[in-house]
């Protein structure tokens, strides 16, 4: 290598580290928001079952991969934060499917739930299960889109309630159980 090539070489290395340096100990925050946003941008918030098998079908989910990332608070899904989440089914035959939800923490619970461009909020994934089935012709795709926020409120017992929540939430974690018969 020539000396110039090894200067470059020297000069980019160093720039990294001052960057490093910089994101550590100055502007530690920015940049954490950069590096969450990319874990999750890249992380999907699509849920494919195929359902052609009569086998009941379970994936595990949390909410804080669908968070929609102008919502997001201090790294947290908080009141004010929303998001979505789809459900993908696909067969390649005619078939009847239901789909049910099952909360592996508690939720918080101002946290609703609503199926894309339908009104009716729901106040757990359970509940909104309930409405979750249909029929599927054989080559056909539906996709579901669940909606979820957890609005922020204004009356004192909703704050107590979301800072009681907030406290003890890291992720509301759940499974997609997906079942045709």
């Amino acid at each position: 290598m020539n000396k110039k090539v090894q200067i470059l070489i020297v000069i980019i290395i160093l720039l990294i580290l001052l960057i490093i340096w910089y994101a550590k100990f100055r502007n530690k925050e920015s940049i954490n928001n950069l590096i969450i946003f990319n874990l999750f941008n890249n992380s999907s918030n699509s849920f494919q079952f195929n359902i052609s098998s009569k086998v009941n079908q379970k994936k595990s989910a949390n909410l804080y991969g669908t968070f929609n990332a102008k919502s997001l608070s201090e790294h947290k899904i908080a009141p004010g934060t929303s998001g979505e989440f789809e459900i993908l089914l696909v067969s390649a035959i005619d078939t009847n499917y239901r789909i049910k939800f099952e909360s592996k923490n508690e939720k918080p619970q101002n946290l609703t739930f609503s199926i894309k461009d339908n009104p009716i909020k729901y106040h757990s994934l359970e509940d909104l299960g309930k409405y979750l089935l249909g029929s599927l012709n054989k080559n056909e795709k539906i996709k579901i889109i669940i909606e979820w926020s957890w609005n922020y409120e204004t009356d004192t017992f909703s704050n107590i309630q979301d800072t009681l929540d907030g406290q003890k939430l890291e992720k509301y974690n759940f499974d997609i159980n997906v079942m045709s018969y």
